[in-house]
């Protein structure tokens, strides 16, 4: 592809901005999607693989399809990568484009419809970064197959059950997707590693965040007269009752004992501490009664 990034986007610019009757009548027509998919397929014919330094080149050369496009947001964040993506295979440099050296729109019209399954949300959350991290991979021919893997990932999120839990959803589609990528070679095992590396800080960052979260809470909440100990007895007897399914107990229930002695509640010591504990509390129970 020999086109510079700045006539593609000049071309664009004239078609964006032309169509029968009033101004921007394009941009109207193809939707936000599309027009997301449009510019960034730009990128990937003119060989720009890094998104951010691509998305400045916008701005600074054509602002006004860009924000036309919808700027910097969400939709730009999801689609961008797909987009670059389809410009980058070798299949779409010869006929993309029109004679003008605009991306011919139908292509792109194409390429979103084929698209289905990334139009959900979280597909489409869990796919952009993959591909980031793909198409700036040092493997040539991981790059070349990087639209190969947008479809595939595409028809995976059309045709799988996932969880109805969001965070187990969000997890399976991840991993699928991850999974996905790795099957590619070294290359993508080595993509494949990176992110599953990051996702592990990113899981830490927000466990640490919650656990203060939590702390905040329940001081703000002992304050304000709650009863923690016995929260936690409400929730270790639901779970009783509940047949002790779980291995561990819910987050609200605190380790069972004090200091080094703390121990994760678990079935089996959970029996042994009420055990203890019962004696004790029943004599209470029994003395009171006795004094009423």
């Amino acid at each position: 592809m020999t086109a510079t990034l700045t006539t593609l986007l000049t071309s664009a610019e004239t078609w964006w901005t032309s169509g029968p009757g009033a101004p921007n009548s394009s941009v109207l027509r193809y939707g936000r999607p599309g027009r997301a998919f449009h510019l960034s397929a730009l990128l990937g014919l003119a060989g720009v693989r890094d998104l951010d330094a691509g998305r400045k080149s916008i701005m600074e050369t054509s602002p006004h399809i860009f924000y036309d496009g919808g700027g910097i947001g969400d939709l730009w964040r999801r689609w961008a990568p797909m987009g670059c993506a389809w410009g980058l295979a070798p299949e779409h440099g010869r006929d993309a484009l029109t004679k003008a050296g605009a991306l011919n729109p139908e292509k792109a019209y194409d390429a979103v419809g084929l698209l289905v399954g990334l139009e959900d949300d979280d597909a489409s959350r869990a796919a952009a970064p993959i591909l980031r991290q793909v198409l700036l991979s040092n493997s040539a021919p991981l790059r070349a197959e990087a639209y190969g893997l947008v479809v595939a990932m595409s028809d995976l999120a059309d045709a799988t059950e996932w969880p109805k839990s969001r965070t187990d959803r969000r997890r399976a589609i991840r991993l699928a997707f991850r999974t996905l990528v790795t099957n590619h070679g070294p290359a993508g095992v080595k993509v494949g590693a990176v992110l599953a590396s990051a996702e592990e800080e990113q899981a830490t960052k927000r466990a640490n965040a919650q656990k203060t979260r939590r702390k905040v809470e329940q001081a703000e909440a002992i304050k304000k007269g709650a009863d923690p100990v016995g929260q936690a007895f409400a929730v270790l007897s639901k779970w009783i009752s509940d047949g002790m399914t779980e291995a561990h107990l819910p987050t609200p229930l605190p380790k069972l004992g004090k200091g080094k002695k703390a121990v994760t509640a678990t079935r089996r010591n959970v029996y042994e501490y009420l055990a203890k504990l019962a004696p004790e509390h029943l004599a209470k129970l029994d003395k009171a009664a006795e004094a009423a």
